[in-house]
């Protein structure tokens, strides 16, 4: 055991390069993320490759802060990307994968780590950049730092887990977006989500990019659409994050602990092997996006949940099959740069 400074001055910050994945797996393996639901990532890949090309960001960045003798004591992340924010398109920086070693825990490096994205974003940016953290329900000492920062946590959403199925429906035609179907694709998730708030609005060279994007031999993303008459009704994007990494869950809030069975949205097993789905759909198409959830669910391959990202009060909230229940995880938004929160919207899923 490494022997502890008395402050956070006595340490180093610095960038993340790509030789950093042992020892980001190390930090992130051994310190299982925070709330009322608690989970330790279990990495099959560099989590450097996970994390820079599995995101949708223009850029995305990290620090490790080093104690005194060279052991890693902590980490951050960051991704900056445009979305819309108090209904106008913003630049924003997206707060994630903070961790401080429990060895180095009270010496104020989880604060350090978030003022040394957050300053460079207004370096490399600009000084009106809106910074943004997603915090689970119960995760006190994020929550701690998070109010070092923000100005406000004018919104919440849920991450919805959903167990896979055996048999799809076959009254829809549901297939896989082909390259020349990625522009309306495109646009008709923008159109879904246009007043949606903290929506990062899709571009179709963008996405053509990630669909192309191999880690370790495996493609990760994919674009589901439901056709009807020749038209797309519905769709989804996918993140088959189970192909590159799984997460344990390590601790129930109490009442999960004691009851006599887990919800559906928990394995048994408590190792989540999830794809995350990020849906669509056209007017008056509640059905066909039912059917892809329910295609999706019945052809996840090795992985053993869906994860949907969403705002129960926005329009993924009318689908029967996303209904939060005891194992969905409620999150919240911590926000430094926004004027006036949006009181009659709904919020965007996230992939972050």
């Amino acid at each position: 055991m490494s022997e502890q400074s008395q402050s956070a001055d006595d340490f180093v910050f610095r960038e993340i390069t790509a030789a950093d994945g042992e020892t980001m797996t190390d930090l992130a393996e051994s310190n299982p993320d925070g709330g009322e639901i608690q989970f330790a990532p279990q990495f099959e890949v560099n989590p450097y490759e996970v994390y820079t090309k599995l995101n949708p960001a223009d850029e995305f960045v990290g620090f490790i802060a080093e104690a005194p003798d060279g052991d890693a004591a902590g980490m951050g992340l960051i991704a900056i990307d445009d979305a819309r924010i108090g209904g106008e398109i913003r630049k924003r920086g997206y707060l994630a994968g903070l961790i401080v070693d429990h060895e180095y825990r009270g010496l104020g490096l989880a604060k350090r780590l978030a003022a040394k994205r957050i300053d460079y974003a207004r370096t490399e940016y600009s000084t009106d950049i809106v910074i943004t953290a997603a915090i689970q329900t119960g995760n006190d000492p994020s929550m701690a730092v998070a109010k070092s920062w923000a100005d406000r946590f004018p919104y919440e959403y849920v991450n919805q887990p959903v167990e896979t199925l055996d048999t799809p429906p076959t009254e829809y035609d549901i297939r896989s977006a082909t390259d020349d179907e990625l522009s309306e694709f495109t646009m008709s998730m923008n159109a879904f989500y246009g007043e949606a708030e903290l929506y990062s609005p899709y571009q179709s060279k963008q996405l053509a990019e990630l669909l192309d994007t191999a880690v370790n031999g495996q493609y990760i993303h994919r674009c589901e659409v439901v056709v009807e008459d020749g038209d797309l009704i519905a769709g989804a994007h996918v993140v088959d994050h189970h192909k590159l990494m799984s997460a344990v869950i390590t601790e129930l809030p109490p009442e999960l602990e004691e009851a006599d069975e887990l919800p559906p949205s928990i394995p048994d097993d408590l190792e989540m092997r999830p794809s995350f789905v990020v849906p669509w759909f056209k007017s008056g198409q509640e059905e066909a996006a039912e059917a892809l959830i329910q295609h999706e669910r019945a052809t996840a391959g090795d992985a053993n949940r869906l994860m949907f990202l969403y705002d129960p009060e926005g329009p993924l909230g009318r689908l029967d099959s996303l209904t939060p229940d005891e194992g969905a995880i409620d999150l919240n938004w911590a926000v430094n740069g926004l004027e006036e929160p949006v009181d009659d919207g709904f919020v965007a899923p996230g992939l972050g």
